[in-house]
């Protein structure tokens, strides 16, 4: 009768909403694909835009707890994690194998220090987003850079009597000094006790921070032919105030970042 069709039809009604909010229910591990971009600079230096190795990391927005991590050594990674919950993701290349394990939450993601001496000579990179993802898909990342460039094209004499100009001149090294050794995921850089090449060059740290010195072992130099050598330090940005006169302190204290 008509009563008994209408009590099918409401079944199978309820059978249908059941299956899809089933589909669509949080728990359900879905796959991702990350594919990185990286944007060109005018240097054009190839190891600016090589990326050897992604560490993932996903956290669930509402508290921060952990969802899932990844690394590879290649620039993709497809990666498990769950459906249909709020997220917040951190893509990070090029950075110490070990660095991101173990983490359980965001906030100790954010608190995890790079050091300038760990980086292997890579440029290292990242990137976050966030979203809910409900079923398999790609993404296509644009990966930033960390460290700033300073790039050295040309060294000559500048002498004020201009016969001293053909004065032979003999150049040992170009170093940087003031040079800010960290940087928090959280994205704040510097670290009062950790700074390489405190107003001089350090031979300690030489072995350690290669990339902080450029040798020219003794290279004669005149304002007549020039050298032009050129050559790219790689720094972390430095967070000290410009507007203060470091110069005049007693003693050390962070500040600005100087090539001699």
């Amino acid at each position: 009768n008509n009563m008994n069709r209408i009590l099918v039809l409401i079944c199978i009604a309820i059978l249908a909403a059941s299956c899809v909010e089933h589909d669509d229910f949080p728990g359900k591990r879905i796959r991702v694909r990350f594919d990185c971009s990286v944007p060109a600079t005018r240097s054009g230096i190839p190891d600016d835009r090589s990326v050897n190795s992604l560490d993932i990391l996903f956290f669930r927005a509402e508290d921060g707890a952990f969802d899932a991590y990844t690394r590879v050594e290649n620039d993709r990674a497809d990666m498990d994690i769950t459906a249909g919950i709020d997220m917040r993701y951190y893509v990070m290349a090029n950075f110490p194998k070990g660095l991101f394990e173990g983490i359980s939450n965001e906030s100790e993601y954010l608190r995890t220090v790079l050091s300038l001496s760990d980086i292997d000579g890579s440029m290292p990179m990242s990137c976050s987003g966030s979203g809910k993802f409900n079923s398999d898909q790609a993404l296509e990342v644009n990966m930033h850079r960390l460290l700033c460039r300073i790039e050295l094209n040309e060294i000559s004499t500048e002498f004020m009597r201009r016969y001293d100009n053909w004065t032979d001149v003999t150049l040992d090294a170009v170093y940087l000094i003031n040079v800010n050794g960290t940087i928090l995921m959280s994205g704040a850089y510097g670290n009062d006790g950790l700074w390489f090449n405190k107003s001089g060059h350090d031979p300690d740290m030489e072995a350690q921070l290669s990339g902080l010195i450029h040798s020219y072992s003794g290279r004669h130099i005149t304002d007549v032919d020039g050298t032009e050598d050129s050559f790219c330090f790689f720094c972390m940005p430095n967070p000290t105030d410009n507007s203060i006169n470091w110069e005049n302190t007693p003693y050390w204290s962070p500040r600005n970042t100087r090539l001699v």
